[in-house]
């Protein structure tokens, strides 16, 4: 418990901590604030409001992708939806956007997907390597052209170049900015 002498204001250094050590209280506050901030981000994650949302836009990794479709339109609508809500529920933190897009009678689709946390890709693809949404997607698309826009660690840059169609590759954020509706 803080006290001070009632005939004045004293100046903050001169505040007693009764019965106890000034030191001890805020290491104990600190200690507080740390949980405090610990059961926030584990809320955030819950929601899906990952404290990675808010890392620099200089940071993150898009990825633009054109897929041929080896099977039947709706099979990829129906797989690709299924793969994209276990993504949304289940995938890493770090994964900020995923989007598919399709032009009605193409034999191509595009794909847009965003890690706000470049340090998770290869967490992400070891995670999905065994889902059977993301087997079952391999077997109607085939990638035809992918775009890195953003730094990859090594080893995520070397498993994206083992598909032989990276054909653009953008690593230094120059400008932008990301708005949230």
């Amino acid at each position: 418990m803080l006290t001070r002498r009632m005939d004045e204001t004293p100046p903050l250094d001169t505040l007693v901590v009764a019965g106890g050590d000034v030191d001890a209280l805020l290491k104990q506050a600190r200690s507080t604030a740390d949980q405090v901030t610990t059961v926030v981000e584990g809320v955030m994650r819950v929601l899906g409001r990952s404290g990675d949302m808010k890392r620099p836009v200089s940071e993150r990794v898009t990825l633009v992708e054109v897929l041929e479709l080896t099977g039947p339109f709706e099979t990829f609508a129906a797989t690709v939806q299924a793969a994209a809500r276990r993504l949304e529920a289940e995938g890493v933190s770090g994964l900020a956007r995923v989007q598919f897009y399709a032009t009605p009678g193409s034999s191509e689709v595009g794909a847009i997907i965003t890690f706000a946390a470049p340090s998770q890709i290869m967490d992400h693809i070891r995670m999905i390597s065994d889902w059977p949404e993301f087997k079952a997607l391999l077997g109607v698309v085939k990638p035809v052209d992918v775009q890195l826009y953003g730094r990859l660690g090594e080893e995520a840059l070397a498993w994206v170049r083992k598909m032989n169609v990276v054909s653009k590759t953008f690593e230094r954020h120059v400008a932008g900015f990301v708005r949230s509706p």
